[in-house]
């Protein structure tokens, strides 16, 4: 009977802690753990039914038959002012601001805002509601794939996308829904696709041109399936074209095809599901392994297992690498082995090759002197050379010898060097990456590099919500928070003062041509756009005197007149009447109120370099449209293989005859369906010519026309003139056509058009004179002839 009691005065006494009836074990009733091992929690378990922070759950205490202490509570009739009983305590899950810091996982102000990605946190609360621990970082990204004006990422199995696409706008991250896990991302100008775990390949945004693979030609906000059975293994994206490797080694590509870059043996213009490409080698002795396309998508590669480079598409610029610059609807093989990384810009192919070396070729295959060249050249400053990548007409790539840094070279109007402004024709060390690259990764005019501790930085171009040229890191993208007056990644440091928001928002500089005009105290000085010192020089903010100030299309003094019209530009030399070109355009250059040979300054300039072409043996002239209304630009290069064929035309001696074409062709904005050939060595455009002297007013003031040499020929003395069309292409040729007066070799040559505008000039005569070139004709701008001597 003693001991019985005793256990009773024990349980009595004990209350406070608690005492269960199945064990020995106590519940502590403020500790959010399950001390007595019944399944039950604190003010959850029985034991903490008296304890007073549990008495909240003791609504009006009215049946609780077994309280006999409180038979006699006068002061507590029907308990009924403990109905409302929510005393804060530490436990109760819910921050008390006035004496916790934290309660279980209520961290109260104190959150990880999810600022660009999705974060990784480590928060820990101790017993007593202090805060222990508590840390805020992003997520790892496996990939970065900057896409049109904005950018997607591959992290943690799922795809998160951020800026302003053609079909959604979000300042904030969101999530792409696909059916699987991605393990491969790629963007083109408005368009992503994703290859998954699987092989299944899917795809999202503008779809017009086919991109999207799925055979509906419409965009759609949500990734859609490429369609056919394959199992995908690799992909590209570019421009409006995507193209994927499948297990067999064989590659598939779909969308705009204009110049062949499809690969299917057709230039046509659009290209709605997956379409073999033809001309690579057999996949079961030597498979496609990995696939890329041009940054505008206008041509496309895949290096094979063995290492060697095929390519096909736009080649203008002889960026296929096969020694040519004659478009290729299949694969051809660059000149070209042991490629290891590959990049293709607007213009220009490279490759670093096994061993670090180098190798350029295309518009600016030079790269140290920046000339053309339809077969790779060896960049002689990199011979260290790993990964590479290419963003709109510049380069970057890392250096194993200078610890995986980052070299970039080409053009930078929007700091893609990552070194400041200013062109480089040769590559230099991008300055604002400050660590080893282990992936580099490019859009358009803007790349990506992660170092070795898995942390990117973007560089480049602007993005909605992000600054101009200054590098970026992920975790902070967000311009908002960088003003809100939060500090939004628990660092101590709000907005301004937080080095994460230098050049973001509020804590931008007023010093660039996006800042300069977009009606914002970027630098919360008081003074917006040209008001503000910060922006003279830039945009609408003056001085309109400078070369490049003369030459950018933009009303920089904000005077109404624009470049040349602006009397302040009279001094530049772009914009002084002293050229043959500017003599002949018809245009008041230097804004003096007189127009070419009315101006003195043009009685002043030499006409030499229009003198006669001569020695033209083994030579071509490649003319290209910059645009459909701009004039033609032309590089010299080897002479293009065109086999000597097609149907006689029975020509007298300056007399044009009209040969219609296969398709429209596009001639200083202006479409033809047809051409005049003449025997005098030329073609022209709307109706025929008889000019047959070699006279530089003949030559320019007439009709539109393209000349081969244009001088007095009678292929009715020798000769013939032949014409041969396909689908695309229309060439020209003069045979050995005799002179009329019968002195010096006949003419041998060719005028080749294409459905792109491309226009090849080419030549195997010796001592042949003439006026060549491409004159729009009477009233209108143009390069003038050229002298053809090589």
């Amino acid at each position: 009977m003693k001991l019985l009691y005793t256990l009773i005065l024990a349980c009595s006494l004990l209350w406070a802690v608690g005492c269960d009836d199945d064990d020995n074990a106590v519940e502590i009733c403020d500790n959010l753990i399950d001390d007595d091992g019944d399944g039950l929690v604190d003010c959850e378990d029985d034991d903490c039914s008296a304890f007073p922070a549990c008495a909240a759950n003791n609504v009006n205490n009215i049946n609780n038959t077994n309280n006999t202490n409180n038979t006699n509570n006068t002061n507590n009739t029907n308990n009924t002012n403990n109905t409302n009983n929510t005393t804060p305590f530490c436990g109760d899950g819910v921050v008390n601001q006035a004496s916790e810091e934290c309660d279980g996982e209520d961290f109260g102000d104190l959150e990880c805002a999810n600022e660009a990605l999705p974060v990784r946190n480590t928060r820990v609360c101790s017993s007593t509601c202090l805060v222990e621990e508590f840390t805020c970082e992003p997520q790892d990204v496996e990939l970065v794939s900057p896409a049109g004006d904005g950018y997607c990422f591959l992290q943690d199995g799922k795809v998160y996308c951020y800026g302003q696409f053609s079909w959604i706008e979000s300042e904030d991250l969101f999530e792409v829904s696909l059916p699987g896990q991605p393990v491969r991302l790629v963007s083109g100008m408005e368009h992503s696709c994703a290859l998954l775990a699987d092989g299944a390949l899917y795809c999202w945004g503008r779809g017009e041109e086919g991109q999207l693979g799925d055979g509906q030609f419409t965009s759609s906000a949500t990734p859609v399936q490429v369609l056919g059975n394959y199992h995908f293994t690799d992909v590209a994206a570019g421009g409006q074209t995507t193209c994927a490797v499948i297990d067999s080694g064989e590659v598939l590509c779909f969308g705009l095809n204009g110049s062949g870059q499809v690969g299917n043996g057709t230039f046509d213009n659009v290209v709605g599901e997956p379409d073999m490409v033809f001309g690579l080698p057999v996949p079961s002795s030597d498979p496609a392994v990995s696939v890329h396309i041009s940054t505008w998508g206008e041509w496309s590669c895949a290096v094979t297992q063995a290492k060697d480079l095929y390519c096909w598409g736009n080649n203008q610029s002889g960026q296929l690498g096969d020694g040519t610059t004659i478009f290729a609807p299949v694969a051809v093989q660059s000149d070209i082995s042991q490629v290891n990384s590959v990049a293709l810009s607007t213009d220009t192919s490279c490759a670093v090759l096994l061993g670090g070396a180098l190798w350029c070729w295309g518009e600016r295959g030079d790269v140290e002197n920046q000339w053309p060249s339809q077969v790779p050249m060896v960049v002689s400053s990199i011979t260290d050379g790993d990964l590479i990548a290419t963003a709109g007409a510049s380069f970057c790539v890392t250096r194993i010898s200078h610890g995986n840094r980052v070299w970039c070279w080409g053009t930078n109007n929007y700091g893609e060097l990552g070194s400041g402004g200013g062109y480089f024709p040769g590559p230099i060390e991008a300055s604002l990456v400050t660590e080893p690259a282990a992936v580099i990764v490019s859009g358009l005019e803007r790349y990506c590099a992660q170092d070795d501790l898995g942390e990117w930085i973007c560089w480049g171009t602007s993005v909605p919500f992000s600054t101009l040229s200054d590098p970026w890191r992920l975790h902070d993208l967000s311009m908002g928070r960088c003003s809100d007056g939060v500090d939004n990644d628990g660092d101590g440091s709000v907005d301004c003062d937080d080095a994460d928001c230098d050049g973001r928002g509020l804590c931008g500089d007023e010093a660039t041509f996006v800042f300069c005009g977009d009606s914002f105290d970027n630098d919360a000085d008081g003074l917006v756009d040209c008001q503000d010192p910060d922006c003279q020089g830039f945009a609408g903010c003056g001085p309109e005197d400078t070369l490049e100030a003369c030459m950018d299309m933009i009303d920089n003094d904000a005077d109404g007149t624009v470049d040349c019209q602006d009397p302040d530009c009279a001094t530049t030399a772009f914009c002084i009447e002293n050229t043959p070109k500017k003599c002949t355009d018809g245009l008041d250059n230097d804004g003096n109120g007189v127009t070419d040979m009315e101006d003195a300054m043009c009685s002043q300039v030499s006409w030499a370099f229009y003198e006669n072409a001569s020695d033209l043996s083994g030579h071509s002239i490649l003319f290209q449209q910059y645009s459909d209304f701009e004039p033609v630009s032309y590089t010299s290069g080897t002479l293009v293989e065109i086999p000597v064929s097609g149907m006689p035309l029975a020509l007298g001696d300056d007399t044009p005859v009209e040969v219609p074409l296969p398709f429209t062709f596009n001639f200083y904005g202006v479409e033809y369906t047809s051409i005049f050939v003449s025997p005098n060595g030329y073609i022209t455009f709307g109706t025929g010519d008889t000019a047959a002297t070699e006279d530089l007013d003949a030559f320019l003031n007439h009709q539109p026309r393209i000349a081969l040499a244009m001088s007095d020929l009678n292929p009715t003395l020798g000769g013939n003139i032949l014409v041969e069309s396909l689908s695309f292409y229309t060439v020209v040729h003069w045979v050995n056509v005799e002179r009329a007066d019968g002195s010096g070799v006949g003419l041998s040559g060719y005028i080749f058009l294409d459905d792109t505008h491309q226009v090849i000039i080419g030549y195997t005569t010796e001592n042949t004179s003439g006026y060549a070139g491409i004159t729009a004709g009477a009233g209108f701008p143009d390069p003038g002839p050229v002298n053809l001597v090589p």
